[in-house]
C-alpha cells in the first residue's frame, strides 16, 4: 500500500515525537563515591559499579610539567616512564607482565598539570594492581641503568613529537 506524502510526513513526525519523549525520559546514573584521606596524606576516592566483574585503580600525582623550570624540561615525563622500570619487589617488565598475563591493560601519562597511571583487570586482580602501585610507590627503582634508559626513550620521544614539527604546528 503507497501511502501520500502527506500521509509519511505525519508517520515521521510522529516517530520523532516519540523518541524525543523516550530519550527526555532517560536519566543518567547516579555516581556515588567516598572520598577518603589516609593517616600518610594519601587519598582515595572509590566509586563501586557492580555491571562488570573488573575494576579500574588510577593514580595520580600532583605533579606535571608546570613544576619544572625553564631550560629543565623533561622530568615528570622521565619519571612517568622511570615508574614502569622496576620497584624493590618488582622488577624490570614484571609490572606490564602482571597487567597483560591477567587479562588487564594500563598505561601512565603525563601533562602540565599532573601524571597518572591507570590499570583495569578482572576484580579477582585487585590485591595485584594494589600491590603494583603501591610498591613503586614506596620503593622506585631508581637505578642508573634504568635512568639512562629511559632518558634516552624520552629524548627520542621529544625529538619525534616536538623538535620534528614544522614551525606551525610545534607544540608549547
Amino acid at each position: 500500500m503507497k501511502r501520500s506524502p502527506a500521509t509519511r510526513l505525519f508517520i515521521a513526525v510522529v516517530l520523532a515525537a516519540l523518541c524525543a519523549v523516550s530519550i527526555g525520559a532517560v536519566t543518567a546514573p547516579t555516581v556515588t563515591f567516598t572520598d577518603s584521606t589516609l593517616k600518610n596524606g594519601l587519598r582515595a576516592i572509590i566509586s563501586e559499579d557492580r555491571a562488570a566483574p573488573v575494576f579500574s585503580v588510577a593514580v595520580a600525582y600532583n605533579v606535571g610539567s608546570r613544576d619544572e623550570r625553564s631550560g629543565r624540561t623533561g622530568f615528570a615525563h622521565l619519571f612517568e616512564y622511570m615508574m614502569f622500570k622496576g620497584s624493590e619487589n618488582v622488577g624490570t617488565g614484571e609490572h606490564f607482565y602482571t597487567i597483560y598475563s591477567h587479562g588487564g591493560t594500563m598505561d601512565g601519562t603525563t601533562n602540565k598539570e599532573r601524571t597518572l597511571y591507570f590499570e583495569t583487570m578482572p576484580a579477582n586482580q585487585l590485591d595485584a594492581a594494589l600491590f603494583l602501585e603501591s610498591d613503586r610507590m614506596r620503593s622506585l627503582a631508581i637505578v642508573r641503568e634504568n635512568l639512562d634508559n629511559q632518558r634516552n626513550a624520552v629524548q627520542e620521544e621529544r625529538r619525534l613529537r616536538v623538535d620534528n614539527q614544522r614551525k606551525g604546528s610545534r607544540a608549547a
